[in-house]
């Protein structure tokens, strides 16, 4: 019940602030009037190329654990995962679960499932946190933002890298942060957490071995996150081309920043908050913010077509989205 009663306030006041960013629908729709839509079939194209890459990432974690997961499969949890992670107010993260447990049927313990997740998490989490610092810096010695903003927006940055650091180097080296804090607690004197406290380790052993025991899957995965990135600066390019805007690595850099925070948001869908973001990001580059609606329009259009999909294969799998709100 209050799962639901937090999707259901964080819903309505995304629908709140996509009916203000909406209401003048003519100047939105202008980009649109002539627009080479043909520039779609690459640019959808490329987005399902890239749920390849993240699936093959996944697949050479499982892989270095000893697990070869068929693609097909792996790419069909992606995007179950995916829509999941898109209808609940989560920030990514409240697919993954269901993800692990799939992956129980092909002899994958929940262990070493939640383990391989968070191992393919964190490459994207610190690239973006990483790529976040740098955007934040840019926009900052470009468009002159006050020295205070800019002082507290770095800071803040830094402190968000170097915990992520801190949560990796302790998983690597000294175990799993969240089995320190679950014995620091106390938690683990209580019987019937014994199995939740094996779990923990069983998880963290997973995290320490393949970042310091497979040294070639990590490097391959490394360079799967790099291509994705470079694919993700073209999918932006193309999107943009076909609004009549011809976007340069710096703008698109700042673009691609501001869709990346409005996820990390939790509202349900970034409703109303990924059409801010975008206002934002063309008002900072000094664009026309109503192609700002239109580029968040056709990323909404995209992340809804892949949802429902994620959801058929969820019904199709039996699984009970409604539980997820319960």
């Amino acid at each position: 019940m209050k799962k639901t009663l937090i999707a259901a306030a964080s819903a309505i006041f995304g629908l709140l602030l996509l009916i203000v960013i909406y209401s003048n629908i003519e100047d939105i729709l202008a980009p649109f009037v002539g627009a080479p839509l043909l520039i779609l079939i690459p640019y959808f194209l490329i987005t399902i190329i890239m749920h390849g890459f993240h699936t093959w990432r996944w697949s050479l974690v499982l892989e270095s654990m000893g697990h070869k997961i068929d693609f097909k499969k792996l790419y069909s949890l992606r995007i179950m995962g995916y829509s999941i992670n898109y209808i609940t107010p989560t920030a990514r993260i409240g697919g993954e679960p269901v993800k692990a447990a799939i992956l129980r049927e092909d002899n994958v313990s929940l262990a070493e499932g939640i383990s391989s997740i968070i191992i393919d998490k964190s490459f994207e989490v610190l690239a973006g946190a990483v790529l976040g610092l740098i955007g934040i810096i840019i926009v900052g010695l470009a468009f002159a933002l006050p020295n205070d903003t800019i002082y507290y927006l770095v800071i803040l940055s830094i402190a968000s890298i170097i915990a992520l650091a801190i949560v990796l180097m302790r998983a690597i080296r000294k175990g799993s942060l969240f089995l320190n804090l679950f014995r620091m607690l106390g938690l683990h004197k209580i019987k019937k957490l014994k199995d939740v406290e094996k779990q923990l380790e069983k998880t963290s052993e997973n995290i320490r071995n393949f970042f310091m025991g497979d040294t070639k899957a990590f490097q391959k995965a490394v360079y799967i996150s790099m291509a994705m990135w470079g694919l993700m600066f073209v999918e932006y390019w193309l999107l943009l081309l076909m609004l009549g805007f011809y976007a340069s690595i710096f703008q698109i850099f700042i673009i691609i920043s501001f869709v990346g925070l409005a996820y990390f948001i939790p509202v349900p869908a970034a409703i109303g908050v990924l059409e801010a973001g975008q206002v934002s990001a063309f008002t900072i580059l000094r664009l026309n913010p109503n192609l700002g609606i239109a580029t968040a329009f056709i990323i909404r259009a995209k992340d809804l077509l892949i949802t429902f999909i994620g959801l058929t294969l969820l019904s199709i799998k039996g699984v009970r989205v409604k539980k997820f709100f319960d």
